[in-house]
């Protein structure tokens, strides 16, 4: 008789040819990388404030100064008024606010009598105007010193003041942080200030707020000071000074 047909091959081997040959599931894709973080605040604003100059010239014959106690205003004054009159003989005059402080009056006429210039004392921010000679080429205001806490007494100079040609200028001193200067900046925005002033460059070996303050804040600088001496220790800046 004719042998057996062999026997068929095992389904458990087929069912095992089919595991094995069967597709592994693909990998799942690498995650996209986090996008970066987007640049702090500061620095965008620092950015966003090179669109306008660091330094600017004085474009007004009408200059006030104003500030906390003890950055050096009255001084300023005396250097920025023997400047002009000694030197560029021009016809100036110079009025002061400055009768809250004791010797604040004082102060300020030993230099205009020294320069040969007038002194006109205002009992307060109401007789201002008045007090402004049209035929003067340069009048420079002195400020009292007071707290930038003092918010009344910055509203009613801001009152007074409105509507005049006056270019006021933010005095700050060289050592002042980034934040002491913003607060200056806002505390005295009533006053719309359009420069800042730097004093006591000399007392400081580096002053990066030199170049960072107006960009950040948008207020160009016209002078800085660099010593007592009057009225030789005041000039344009040069942004080479801030060792940032």
């Amino acid at each position: 008789a004719p042998a057996p047909a062999p026997a068929a091959a095992p389904t458990r081997g087929r069912a095992i040819t089919q595991y094995e040959t069967a597709a592994p599931a693909p990998a799942a894709a690498p995650a996209a990388p986090a996008a970066p973080a987007p640049a702090p605040t500061r620095t965008r604003a620092v950015t966003q404030g090179h669109d306008g100059p660091l330094t600017a010239s004085s474009s007004s014959h009408i200059l006030m100064l104003v500030g906390p106690t003890g950055v050096g205003k009255t001084t300023t004054i005396g250097k920025l008024a023997a400047r002009a009159a000694l030197i560029d003989n021009r016809r100036v005059g110079v009025i002061t606010l400055d009768n809250y402080r004791v010797g604040g009056v004082d102060q300020i006429r030993t230099f205009t009598d020294l320069i040969g210039v007038p002194l006109q004392v205002a009992d307060g921010p109401a007789d201002l105007a008045a007090l402004i000679d049209p035929s003067n080429e340069l009048t420079l205001i002195d400020t009292a010193g007071r707290s930038p806490r003092d918010r009344a007494a910055i509203d009613e100079l801001a009152l007074h003041i409105d509507g005049l040609d006056i270019e006021v200028h933010l005095v700050v001193p060289a050592g002042a942080t980034a934040a002491q200067i913003d607060e200056l900046v806002q505390r005295y925005s009533a006053l719309a200030p359009t420069r800042l002033l730097f004093t006591k460059i000399d007392e400081y070996e580096h002053v990066p707020e030199l170049a960072l303050a107006p960009a950040r804040t948008r207020l160009p600088i016209t002078w800085i000071t660099t010593g007592q001496a009057v009225p030789e220790d005041i000039e344009q800046p040069k942004i080479g000074r801030a060792h940032v």
